[in-house]
């Protein structure tokens, strides 16, 4: 398969060079190409000077931001790798030109700037990976754009322009625009895997994956937000959720994040690649050796005598990378249920929503998706509903895409068992960042989402459960051999086993996305889970993701739920406690709670359901 960029790069140029015709014929554009020469009292100066006369007079909005968009490829591009002042660019200019909806709907649909953003983005970030990694999936994250966090003002230009109404109803209708998107995203798919040190310790603890994690914040928060965009047409999401599947399919074939030492070591032994080039994989040993790894497929028979083909993967011996943005927007468009329905999918030409994803890979049902969207509601619109046979060709594909987010899963249960003790404090900070307030929403959830989602699509969730178990390791200790398994000691197996478990019941009972609940609800849910114990508001809003302690609603949702008490002294502050008529919404399996928490909440649950039945 080729490469999905390729066909969309030039649409993209052609858009870059129609925006950047005119380039320095206005005096203003001189202001901008120069801003960087100039003293720093004097680019302040300007800044201001545009804010207070230019922006002031709507005769003048549209012009100096159609004069700021197309000199905004060499802005970024200065205020990134050259700017010594980067406080003092002209670049921050940009909050108040695209947080104007009518400007930024303006730029996005007649000049397609939402382009030239992903196109800057994608150019600072790959330029220090040479072509040969790039064409082969893999992405080096110890480079200098990857330690530069100034592309996180460019990210909030994105996200400024994503946020207005009508370039929402742009981005979910264009759908050379999701092509783009999900290309950008797909670099950093895989990226700066782990592998398990089982011999040795890790003698130097790199922070390599400080920088990827940064990245992953960023990319994470755009795929949220581009995801809901998605929300306002059911054809318009099936479009972005085959499309997307099909992207991750190709992602997968390159088996990139699990042989980015092999096709490192084959580009430097033929010359493709500088000698310099350190192994990506963070491991305890020598990865010089490492085997190439092919996908694979195994039968796991049941007690019950049936049987399943299963993806053959090793998570204690294979490269594992936290990473995975794809993922994550394909979960985050599975949460516009209210279009996720037979009924949506029959509007369009499908039996059923199943019928619908097991055809991913059949692009000729595509023309039928569009020629459908005259015809939607027709009830002489043909329904497509896959066979049998399509069901089990596809069935291994969507298999080797789902266990991606259940390696995650995986891993980080080993992690805390002990089993990547010898990786040192790095692995463990990587999956205590993933699961933390600021990344959980649009990771770790998004994991357990698209676990779910497959188990209500699948013919046979059997066949799910024993993915899960193979890839926890556990097959034989639940086929009655405790004491076989090669990897886990005694000790091991009994934690593996609790996690495992664990994992069944979050995947059961968390069910915030199917019931479609919205910020206000789940804000409810933290307040619930928050507030158990006294707690102070600075306290409660560190456990709270951001955009739902920001809700307007929340400060009266938790006077409603919970009893203040004031401060007793001057070195003393005010805590908040869950009154007694919530506590039967307390779940001790919530999901973010960690092993320690669901023992202490039990036994606070506990003690206030007795006193509370005492007092009445």
């Amino acid at each position: 398969a080729g490469d999905p960029d390729l066909a969309h790069d030039v649409v993209t140029a052609q858009t870059i060079e129609h925006v950047l015709r005119g380039c320095g014929q206005q005096r203003l554009d001189w202001f901008l190409i120069f801003d960087l020469q100039l003293w720093k009292e004097v680019r302040s100066g300007l800044r201001e000077l545009y804010m207070a006369t230019l922006m002031l007079d709507s005769r003048y909005k549209m012009k100096i931001a159609l004069t700021f968009a197309r000199n905004y490829p060499r802005l970024s591009r200065a205020f990134l790798t050259q700017d010594r002042a980067p406080e003092h660019s002209v670049l921050l200019f940009s909050v108040q030109l695209f947080t104007a909806p009518t400007l930024s709907a303006s730029l996005v649909e007649h000049h397609l700037f939402l382009y030239i953003i992903l196109n800057v983005l994608k150019r600072f970030f790959v330029q220090p990976t040479p072509e040969f990694l790039r064409q082969c999936g893999v992405i080096l994250c110890d480079t200098e754009s990857f330690r530069n966090r100034r592309y996180f003002h460019v990210f909030h230009d994105m996200r400024y322009l994503a946020g207005t109404p009508q370039v929402r109803n742009w981005v979910s209708t264009n759908h050379h625009f999701l092509a783009s998107y999900v290309g950008f995203i797909g670099l950093f798919q895989g990226m700066n895997p782990n592998c398990r040190a089982a011999l040795q310790h890790v003698e130097f603890e790199a922070d390599t994956w400080v920088n990827a994690f940064n990245v992953t914040l960023q990319v994470a928060k755009s795929c949220r937000q581009f995801a809901e965009c998605y929300g306002i047409s059911a054809r318009d999401l099936f479009f972005a959720m085959r499309d997307t599947m099909r992207r991750l399919h190709y992602a997968a074939r390159l088996m990139a994040e699990e042989n980015s030492s092999p096709i490192i070591r084959s580009g430097q032994m033929h010359g493709y690649l500088p000698q310099t080039i350190t192994n990506p994989v963070n491991s305890g040993g020598d990865m010089t050796d490492a085997p190439q790894l092919v996908f694979e497929m195994h039968v796991l028979p049941t007690l019950w005598g049936s049987q399943y083909e299963i993806v053959k993967y090793d998570v204690a011996s294979c490269p594992i990378s936290f990473h995975h943005p794809l993922h994550w927007f394909m979960a985050e468009l599975f949460q516009h249920v209210q279009h996720l329905t037979d009924k949506r999918a029959r509007d369009f030409g499908f039996a059923s929503v199943r019928d619908m994803v097991f055809s991913t890979f059949d692009t000729r049902l595509d023309r039928a998706l569009e020629a459908s969207a005259a015809a939607e509601g027709s009830s002489a619109l043909p329904l497509y509903a896959a066979s049998a046979a399509d069901i089990a060709a596809a069935q291994p594909e969507l298999l080797r895409i789902l266990d991606y987010p259940v390696r995650v899963c995986v891993v980080m249960a080993q992690i805390r068992a002990g089993l990547w003790v010898r990786n040192g404090y790095v692995i463990r900070l990587q999956s205590h960042h993933y699961r933390e307030v600021s990344l959980r929403e649009n990771t770790y959830d998004q994991d357990v989402v698209m676990i779910q989602f497959f188990l209500s699509i699948w013919p046979d969730t059997d066949h799910i459960l024993m993915t899960l178990v193979d890839r926890f390791g556990l097959y034989d200790w639940f086929s009655g051999r405790p004491h076989a398994s090669r990897i886990y000691e005694p000790f091991h197996i009994q934690y593996m086993v609790e996690e495992f478990l664990n994992l069944l019941i979050v995947i059961v009972s968390e069910r915030h996305v199917a019931t479609g609940k919205n910020a206000l609800d789940l804000a409810r849910r933290e307040i619930v889970h928050g507030c158990l114990s006294p707690i102070s508001y600075s306290e409660l809003s560190k456990k709270v993701p951001e955009r739902l302690a920001e809700n307007t609603e929340f400060d009266n949702l938790l006077q409603k739920m919970a009893d203040y008490r004031g401060p007793t002294g001057i070195m003393d502050f005010g805590q908040y406690e869950l009154k007694d008529e919530f506590l039967d919404e307390v779940d001790p399996y919530f999901i973010h709670y960690a092993r320690n928490q669901r023992e202490e909440v039990e036994e606070v649950l506990r003690e206030r359901l007795a006193k509370r039945k005492r007092k009445n």
